[in-house]
């Protein structure tokens, strides 16, 4: 893929609003350009390489605040191995990100993905997906997530 200016990049990564419908953006541009589609396969690929539980990985999901710093309200006990488990997570999932990012041309959905190819110095094409109907951002979380419609607006929030 080449941007305007004749520059080449590798992977394009896509933050979105959820509900915004950005995930099947991602998954449209990796159909039509041959690329390979990352989203919830980061976290299966993660979990795998270093033998933590993908429900645990799914817990964490997106939960980055600041850099490398996790929510770590979500996590019960003090003991060392539970408090650095966050940043191994992290550790995890940039591995997968920059390994598929250095293989191959990918499209990437969310998970700091922008962040970590940065810090790689991955060239990237990096969007940001939005919609200003809620309606319809409801309308994908229920359709698509399963969320109750009563809990979608606040979840969307």
């Amino acid at each position: 893929m080449t941007e305007p200016g004749g520059t080449h990049f590798r992977s394009i990564v896509i933050n979105r609003e959820y509900g915004s419908g950005g995930r099947e953006i991602g998954r449209l541009i990796a159909e039509r350009t041959g690329m390979e589609f990352y989203d919830t396969r980061i976290l299966a690929e993660a979990a795998a390489a270093r033998g933590l539980p993908s429900d645990l990985l799914a817990t964490f999901d997106e939960r980055v605040v600041a850099g490398q710093l996790f929510d770590l309200s979500i996590i019960t006990g003090a003991d060392s191995g539970t408090f650095s488990l966050p940043y191994r997570m992290y550790g995890a999932i940039a591995e997968v990100i920059t390994g598929a990012a250095g293989k191959a041309p990918a499209v990437f959905i969310g998970r700091c993905a922008d962040r970590i190819l940065r810090e790689a110095r991955v060239r990237i094409r990096s969007v940001f997906i939005y919609s200003t109907d809620t309606e319809r951002k409801i309308a994908r979380a229920v359709e698509v997530d399963g969320i109750d419609r009563r809990l979608a607006e606040s979840h969307i929030a």
